[in-house]
């Protein structure tokens, strides 16, 4: 439940405001939070407010009215006013029989973009050995990425594949790691892992948001002084039955990098609000 407005600015950097939000700790009892960004705003990320996408924009084609919004983004032009003053450049005529020929002879001898020949030595040379990325490579070759990345996924799927070193595959962790940042930056974190991390900031207590972890994935919260890792987890998508093997498979590895590990579940939180769930881990590991 929303009880006003707070003096907590969103993080995301659009100047607004955070709601105050009220939520029942007990019978009787109520306690208040803040979160970090107001509703809608958490896939931007922190910092992620640009004015050119997250605020309405006029339509492009000088009419005066606002475009609508699509995919988080204001669309440039209103539908159907994208070609308000333009021109077809053949001026809805059908083609001429001498440019439909042009055309024909200009196709001839032309291979299709699927079977565009490639030097695979040269994709191995380039891409495995050299370790150039997939753009540098295609550039080399005078080929698409998309390509590329066609062939070079043929090449790594045989089973007599010599090109899954060591460094190849470390590299292509590290790139995926890279990526998978990025993505988490601009989704931000979801609300449970947002009340989870106000709470904590309320104790002042020194720990790290969505922290990689040896290149393999990443982690709610960590506490680098107790090696401690916290991970907050919503109970639709971690009781799928796929998932349930995955995050056992999970918890073993970062307890065999000498590293402990606590789970919070959403449930428990519904039942006994966040305050009582992070006093008692916080007891737990000796944190206040």
């Amino acid at each position: 439940m929303i009880v006003g407005l707070s003096s907590k600015l969103c993080i995301c950097g659009c100047g607004e405001f955070l709601p105050l939000h009220a939520y029942k700790s007990g019978i009787n009892s109520k306690y208040y939070t803040v979160l970090s960004f107001k509703m809608g705003h958490g896939k931007r990320g922190v910092g992620g407010f640009n004015p050119e996408i997250h605020l309405p924009r006029l339509c492009e084609c000088g009419c005066g009215k606002y475009t609508n919004k699509r995919g988080g983004k204001y669309n440039r032009f209103i539908k159907k006013h994208e070609n308000i003053g333009r021109t077809a450049w053949n001026k809805n005529r059908p083609f001429s029989l001498e440019s439909r020929k042009k055309m024909s002879i200009a196709r001839l001898g032309k291979e299709p973009a699927n079977k565009i020949p490639v030097d695979l030595d040269k994709v191995k040379e380039l891409y495995f050995e050299k370790m150039l990325t997939r753009k540098e490579t295609a550039r080399l070759l005078g080929i698409s990425v998309s390509i590329l990345k066609n062939r070079t996924r043929f090449l790594r799927g045989k089973l007599d594949d010599p090109y899954h070193s060591p460094e190849f595959l470390k590299r292509m962790r590290k790139v995926g790691m890279d990526l998978y940042k990025k993505w988490e930056y601009k989704k931000g974190p979801n609300k449970l892992e947002q009340l989870v991390y106000s709470t904590l900031d309320k104790y002042k207590i020194k720990y790290q948001k969505q922290v990689p972890l040896f290149n393999k994935f990443v982690v709610d919260a960590l506490f680098p002084e107790q090696k401690l890792v916290l991970e907050v987890l919503g109970d639709f998508w971690h009781k799928y039955p796929r998932r349930i093997p995955r995050d056992k498979l999970r918890r073993e590895f970062i307890q065999s990098k000498g590293y402990q590990i606590e789970e919070i579940w959403e449930h428990d939180i519904k039942q006994n609000g966040v305050e009582p769930v992070i006093n008692k881990f916080m007891e737990k590991y000796n944190l206040i």
